[in-house]
């Protein structure tokens, strides 16, 4: 119990006490100590009328001087009914005694309030500290994981899924609901577990009207931590794409990413698009068939898109066409000029 009362924390409360009274105030340990005083040269010194009513927890007045005390009033500080230390206040004990009771429940006030504020902290640490590891944790959820969860009362057996936000200083939203958490992940990266179900379109909506940032959203999962890495790896693949959008859905693109993990032998197509990037007219081509698809092949719109004529558009299909030996035009060559695509611009 000593350590509620550190010399840093003595000092202050014995500053504020004595902006509000007239005295010199003490401020002893569990052992008699000073710790904080207006008389900052008895700090570290015995003070024998605290020694006295901590060991008859009990008020002790002193009307005489001593080596070891002057005349004022020693007061028994509690906390959780135990004696933690003592307050004195220096002077003629006929005239301090009425702020012997203020003082007394001043200070134990601003102790407790402190030893809240370091318990909270510590608390909000081991949640976060719980939240790391649950972020990253592999391995089924045991009893004992799921019982540490509860101890600082996170229960990871509810459906949950990812939303992980990367950008430039971020900003933190407040939109969490019971039972839902928020990870900085990094400077430049937060996660928010979620509750399945949870309706995010307002949220994602906000976010993306204030700051400039890619929002990857995972799907629910048994273990957080895969969500976690979808949302993860589809922000990835939107920046390699250089997708125009902001907000991508694993589960509407999980296709992408299962063919990544694939061992597709696309390294042919693949090397004509490393060609083709050496030479303008050749980004012009990769432009455009990324603008034909992202477009659903629509003439009209990809044309407006690109700012060519129709015809211009046409004559860079064909020669697509010839370089891959691929149609666009064709469904299904097209999906194999795609898959190339994606390896190309995913390619590590």
């Amino acid at each position: 119990m000593q350590t509620l009362i550190s010399e840093e924390l003595a000092q202050e409360i014995t500053d504020k006490i004595m902006h509000e009274i007239p005295y010199n105030v003490n401020i002893m340990n569990g052992k008699g100590i000073i710790i904080g005083s207006g008389d900052r040269e008895r700090i570290g010194t015995l003070h024998n009328g605290a020694v006295m009513a901590i060991e008859n927890q009990k008020v002790v007045t002193l009307h005489n001087s001593s080596p070891g005390g002057k005349p004022g009033v020693n007061i028994p500080i509690t906390f959780q009914n135990k004696i933690i230390g003592v307050v004195g206040i220096s002077g003629d004990p006929g005239i301090i005694t009425p702020f012997a009771a203020i003082t007394k429940t001043t200070v134990e006030l601003l102790i407790n309030q402190n030893y809240l504020f370091n318990e909270q902290r510590i608390k909000e640490r081991l949640k976060g500290d719980f939240l790391f590891q649950w972020s990253m944790r592999t391995a089924e959820y045991d009893k004992e994981f799921i019982s540490q969860g509860m101890a600082v009362e996170i229960d990871v057996s509810i459906p949950r899924f990812a939303l992980v936000i990367k950008g430039n200083k971020l900003k933190e939203l407040s939109v969490l609901k019971e039972e839902e958490y928020i990870l900085p992940y990094n400077e430049s990266t937060y996660i928010y577990l979620l509750k399945s179900g949870k309706k995010i379109d307002s949220f994602i909506a906000k976010l993306l009207s204030e700051q400039n940032v890619f929002i990857g959203v995972g799907k629910e999962e048994p273990l957080i931590t895969h969500s976690i890495q979808q949302a993860l790896q589809i922000i990835s693949i939107t920046k390699k794409m250089k997708w125009d959008r902001s907000t991508i859905y694993y589960k509407r693109h999980q296709m992408i990413d299962r063919l990544l993990q694939s061992n597709l032998d696309v390294l042919d197509i693949v090397g004509k698009y490393d060609e083709l990037n050496q030479t303008d007219k050749g980004i012009d081509f990769i432009e455009t068939l990324k603008c034909y698809i992202e477009k659903n092949g629509n003439i009209n719109e990809v044309a407006q898109s690109l700012h060519i004529h129709r015809n211009s558009l046409n004559y860079r299909l064909d020669r697509i066409k010839s370089i891959f030996h691929l149609d666009p035009r064709n469904f299904e060559e097209l999906f194999t000029l795609y898959l190339g695509l994606i390896f190309y611009f995913c390619k590590d």
